[in-house]
């Protein structure tokens, strides 16, 4: 307690936190989260732009450093400065290596020099120096839009050895300077803030991306429907929708990963771990029964691959500018001659009239369908590589298949 409160004599600093209106010096390093009224950016001087003797590969699975010697003297190091001829010895290729260090030092630089700038909350010093300004770091923050302060405190008066502070023409005072500067640095954030990109889900993309056959004068071709016969199994009664859409997706990974499965040992699985009742556990079987007899399901058990529930983000160029796709693939496998993608859907298909008889699906289904199908297969050989040569829809509920 008495080292503490100062009465013991030491000759180290107080373990206090400094009191009111002291002045804090520290690095930038030191700096990062602390904020003060007033920073003053000091030591204009200690950059240099000589070539790094050292490079650092940075890894995920673990880092590698490489030096270059060089000769001692002073005028051996101002030769190698300029030339590189006064190199002992350096790994190959040097040159390369020491280009990409200069890089990350650079980088590195500019994320210093941002927490410099954001430590103040009123009014930030930028201190420059007369003459060898290159060798100053804050040079490139002094055409931020800032003033000058020289021009308030010019040379101090000979005859009686005071200071005063001028009236600039324009009459900007310290205060004003700020909200200008802040004002500008506001509206920069706010350029930044502004997507570049916009970010769709994969049943948008029949509205924001051309179809494969538009353009060409041609019609797509019609799509290939399966009609098993049998009745839909609606969502159980009193069962959210999106929630029931959500438990079938998980069902149905479960179904295929774990071929060793019942469709109702899979049912009474999935009751257990999401706490389903009785009759969404029996409509929940129905369904799995139902996918397992599709052709579909039984080409996927006899593939190379099968994958489920894959997420994906993929960029396409449009008209408004760049769309960033998002979805998940259901179901994607590996046949010979390519893959087969096949997107689940929960609802009953879409007739056309509504509500009469399963010849035909609605259109304006179909083309949006087809739509996030064809998104799909693009982005899936985009990020593969590889070729999808179909695209399918099955709907769970019934066991009906589309081909487009």
């Amino acid at each position: 307690e008495a080292y503490l409160e100062g009465e013991l004599e030491t000759d180290s600093i107080t373990a206090r936190t400094p009191g009111r209106g002291a002045v804090r010096v520290m690095n930038l390093h030191r700096a990062k989260g602390l904020e003060a009224p007033v920073v003053f950016l000091a030591c204009p001087f200690g950059l240099s732009s000589q070539e790094p003797s050292w490079h650092v590969e940075r890894n995920p699975n673990g880092d590698a450093g490489y030096m270059s010697i060089k000769a001692l003297t002073f005028g051996a190091r101002m030769a190698y400065r300029k030339s590189g001829s006064s190199a002992l010895a350096c790994p190959f290729p040097w040159r390369e290596k020491a280009e990409r260090e200069d890089l990350f030092l650079k980088a590195e630089r500019t994320r210093l020099l941002y927490v410099a700038t954001t430590r103040a909350r009123d009014a930030l010093i930028i201190s420059v120096k007369e003459k060898r300004e290159h060798h100053n770091p804050w040079s490139s923050l002094c055409d931020l839009g800032g003033r000058d302060l020289r021009e308030d405190f010019p040379a101090a008066d000979e005859g009686n050895g005071t200071r005063e502070v001028s009236t600039r023409a324009d009459g900007v005072g310290l205060g004003e300077m700020m909200d200008g500067f802040l004002a500008s640095l506001s509206e920069r954030i706010s350029s930044c803030a502004r997507p570049t990109y916009r970010l769709a889900q994969g049943r948008e993309a029949s509205v924001l991306l051309p179809g494969p056959d538009e353009g060409h004068g041609t019609e797509p071709a019609k799509p290939e429907i399966c009609f098993p016969g049998g009745e839909p199994t609606p969502p159980p009664e009193g069962t959210d929708p999106v929630r029931w859409g959500e438990i079938v997706h998980l069902a149905l990974k479960r179904s295929m990963e774990k071929g060793d499965e019942s469709p109702g040992e899979t049912a009474r699985e999935m009751a257990k771990r999401l706490r389903l009742d009785a009759k969404q556990e029996g409509a929940l079987a129905e369904l799995l029964e139902k996918a397992a007899h599709s052709r579909l399901w039984r080409r996927a058990k006899r593939a190379k691959q099968v994958h489920c529930e894959v997420p994906f983000h993929h960029a396409e160029r449009t008209t408004e500018g760049e769309v960033v796709i998002h979805g998940i693939v259901d179901l994607a496998f590996e046949e010979e001659g390519g893959w087969v993608i096949v997107d689940y859907k929960t609802e009953s298909p879409p007739s056309c009239p509504p509500g009469g008889e399963r010849a035909s699906l609605d259109p304006e289904s179909l083309r949006r369908y087809r739509g996030q199908l064809e998104s799909y297969a693009k982005a899936w050989e985009g990020i593969t590589g590889f070729r999808v040569k179909e695209k399918w829809l099955l709907f769970v509920s019934d066991g009906t298949e589309v081909l487009f």
